[in-house]
């Protein structure tokens, strides 16, 4: 289906290259996904469609970041010229420069988002704002004034976006079972985040039963630790060779397995 969306050119060929990339990084095929994002931006670009090209662009750009190269990000997101009437790309572009620690980029776009939403204090941009204040706060390792940020985020508009920004700060700040609660939540919401205006994302909901594995793991829930990490691999059973999520669950399961096993007198071999 999407193959012929992409034979079809135009709009039809974004949303295509965008659906298959987010398939491949759903199942953790990142090499795969790269060239899918790449030609949905030129598509995108053609179109004249600048948003659909952002979107397109930060996403390979965090792939670029998570796979090692950090100096292809940069070049990329330097491709993109945000418009100060689109907050979304604000909030976008400068959460990417964050998680990356590229901090001097991610703090002038959370200036302005700040200086978008005095003049305009709609709950959705102080929303937004906020996300992108906790973004940054947890780059720079504030993580009280990230919590304080990510809670008035979600207070001000309950978008998925909000919810992942909220648990991703609860998590870095170690209060695990609020992180538990809201990547629940969210976890709930699965449809609606995999539809959001944040570009190509399913991959998100299934990186969120890994999060949560490591979680539950965390506070003792071995049940449900399992469960979600085995969900997880899963999805991940054909991904590249060693990304980080994938050997950190793999390594999960099994340290649960031999202290299962050494509890019942039958210890398992090791790897």
């Amino acid at each position: 289906m999407f193959e012929g969306m992409i034979r079809s050119g135009g709009d039809g060929e974004v949303v295509g290259q965008s659906a298959l990339a987010d398939l491949a990084l759903a199942t953790g095929r990142y090499r795969e996904a790269r060239p899918h994002l790449e030609a949905g931006a030129v598509a995108a670009d053609k179109q004249g469609d600048k948003l659909a090209a952002a979107r397109e662009k930060i996403v390979l750009a965090e792939l670029l970041f998570s796979t090692g190269s950090p100096g292809q990000a940069v070049q990329v997101l330097s491709q993109i010229q945000p418009a100060t009437a689109d907050p979304t790309l604000m909030l976008l572009l400068g959460r990417t420069y964050a998680r990356a620690r590229q901090l001097g980029e991610a703090q002038k776009m959370l200036r302005l988002m700040t200086e978008l939403s005095v003049k305009k204090p709609y709950p959705r941009l102080r929303s937004l704002q906020n996300a992108l204040q906790a973004e940054v706060s947890l780059a720079e390792g504030k993580l009280v004034v990230a919590v304080e940020a990510a809670e008035k985020a979600d207070q001000f508009s309950d978008t998925t976006s909000a919810l992942e920004t909220l648990g991703r700060c609860y998590e870095a700040a170690a209060r695990n079972d609020e992180a538990i609660r809201a990547y629940e939540r969210l976890l709930a919401r699965a449809p609606e985040l995999a539809d959001s205006e944040d570009g190509p994302t399913f991959h998100r909901v299934v990186e969120l039963h890994y999060h949560l594995g490591t979680l539950y793991q965390k506070t003792g829930q071995t049940d449900l630790a399992k469960t979600q990490l085995e969900t997880f691999l899963k999805a991940w059973s054909e991904a590249d060779a060693n990304l980080e999520m994938r050997k950190d669950a793999e390594q999960r399961l099994h340290n649960a397995a031999h202290i299962r096993s050494l509890a019942s007198g039958n210890p398992t071999p090791a790897t």
